[in-house]
């Protein structure tokens, strides 16, 4: 009547809190370094390219000089509606040339390859040339 009952895991819970905390930190201490060490290691540099209007990079290759031929699609430059948009980077990320190719309609590429004779080959869709609708285009690009 007059008696608790007694709690016998009350022992238990106290001992359980420091051993969780200890093992947040343990496990804080070993994965937050390693994290920071990769992210660290894996970026070298970002940039970002475009303009006021939709900028888009479709593909990306090294080229064989040790820079970056990328391909996109661009509505701040060209002719009008969407144009083919080719930069060559330099291994930093700078801009060494940029150029667009499209026609009034809406033009967009989708790859682009280093060629064996150093110039470029790109692939893509027009509404600006070709038989009407949406037409395949490729352009062969030198260095």
């Amino acid at each position: 009547m007059g008696t608790k009952p007694v709690n016998r895991f009350a022992d238990l819970r106290s001992l359980s809190i420091p051993i969780i905390v200890a093992l947040v930190f343990s496990l804080a201490a070993v994965v937050l370094p390693q994290s920071k060490a990769i992210a660290q290691q894996l970026l070298y540099w970002a940039k970002t390219y475009g303009g006021s209007g939709y900028d888009y990079a479709h593909s990306i290759q090294q080229t064989s000089d040790g820079g970056y031929i990328v391909a996109g699609s661009t509505e701040s430059f060209g002719a009008g509606g969407k144009d083919f948009w080719v930069l060559k980077l330099d291994s930093s990320g700078t801009v060494e040339w940029q150029k667009t190719y499209g026609g009034g309609g809406n033009d967009w590429n989708s790859s682009i390859q280093q060629t064996s004779d150093g110039g470029y080959i790109v692939a893509g869709s027009t509404e600006s040339f070709g038989a009407g609708g949406k037409d395949f285009w490729v352009l062969k690009l030198d260095s």
